[in-house]
């Protein structure tokens, strides 16, 4: 037990009497925060990394040393899943993984039948021979449900348009989401009416000419989603109209600590309490009545390690980092943190995953 936490045989230990201790270190730790130190400036993010708060790995620090019998260790061993046995009448799994969205895409793309319930599960059929693929496969845990969830969403394979840098094409990839790069001159001649969702996070309102702009609130008219990645996604957002709130932008990078809204969908498989990169913050205030919180700026030294000077005075503790609104059957969310930053924090890939299946 390390912590209140019983870590059962199997979990890997990294000692730190060893030569590479500094680069373990450098690894696995939280890292510093840099953002009161006088004179210091960052030309280009990141200013610090940490692989277990950026790609959602349990990891604890053994400040004293407990005596336990540990075997060096060659080569790891690859993730394992399980399918509960017993009659089902579905199977289910959950999005807690990046393989769980590899799953759902690969099924849709191969035909399968997949649907979506309200808190964010994936459900198959009453197929054992399939629960015991996704087990095997993609190391996922497939529950065997004894009765049909009250409320499924079939999915469908998502058309999806992006306007967006290398990072984000990368977390879709890695996702199994398929995407179509779109241009200006693209959005200007009504190409957004042909997809499910348009992700933006580089993309201007002002860059759109009339044609552009009436095509974009036709697509949103017509049941499109739009996801604004970012600040420049939030501002897009806004000078279209569709923002229905407040915003405010730091200046920083680093990583903070969110809570997340446990009964929104969208944060469908995320801790209570996890982490997340930002860069240029964003932070929202006096939402509309309609606008749904999935996580917030934690109430208190919500700020982890990096840089972002005056954090702390910057009025974002405890307000909303992502939110969302529906309006008909258009959703519109915008994201304040860079989950998708330069294709490396991959446990916040699985928002986006969250967010293109929940607008089905």
């Amino acid at each position: 037990m390390l912590n209140g936490k019983n870590y059962p045989a199997g979990s890997y230990v990294v000692w730190m009497d060893q030569p590479k201790r500094g680069l373990a270190n450098t690894i696995l730790e939280n890292g510093p925060d840099l953002s009161y130190l006088q004179g210091l400036y960052f030309y280009s993010p990141p200013s610090v990394w940490s692989n277990p708060l950026l790609w959602g790995v349990y990891r604890d620090v053994m400040e004293e040393k407990i005596e336990i019998k540990t075997n060096p260790i060659n080569n790891a061993d690859p993730p394992h899943g399980s399918a509960e046995g017993g009659k089902a009448v579905v199977y289910a799994f959950e999005p807690t993984s990046l393989q769980a969205f590899q799953a759902a895409n690969d099924l849709l793309a191969r035909g399968d039948i997949l649907y979506r319930t309200t808190n964010g599960s994936f459900v198959i059929g009453d197929d054992p021979s399939l629960a015991n693929e996704l087990a095997n496969q993609y190391a996922l845990e497939v529950s065997a449900l004894k009765s049909l969830p009250a409320s499924l969403v079939q999915l469908h394979r998502p058309r999806i348009a992006l306007y967006a840098d290398s990072g984000a094409q990368q977390a879709l990839r890695t996702l199994g989401f398929g995407f179509t790069d779109v241009s200006y001159n693209d959005i200007n001649s009504g190409i957004l009416a042909d997809y499910d969702i348009f992700i933006n996070q580089t993309a201007r309102w002002s860059r759109l000419n009339s044609s552009g702009r009436d095509s974009f609130s036709g697509f949103l008219a017509g049941g499109g989603d739009y996801l604004g990645l970012t600040d420049r996604g939030t501002t897009f957002a806004s000078d279209a109209g569709i923002l229905n709130a407040d915003y405010s932008v730091g200046d920083g990078n680093a990583i903070v600590k969110l809570d997340y809204s446990t009964n929104d969908s969208l944060a469908a498989g995320f801790w209570q309490q996890d982490y997340a990169f930002i860069y240029y913050p964003v932070w929202f205030s006096n939402l509309g009545a309609d606008v749904q919180v999935t996580a917030s700026y934690a109430d208190n030294e919500f700020l982890v390690s990096g840089f972002w000077p005056g954090w702390m005075e910057s009025g974002a503790a405890g307000q909303p980092a992502i939110v969302h609104e529906r309006s008909g059957e258009s959703e519109v969310s915008l994201l304040g943190i860079d989950s998708t930053f330069r294709g490396h924090p991959e446990n916040a890939f699985r928002l986006l995953g969250n967010i293109i299946f929940g607008g089905q």
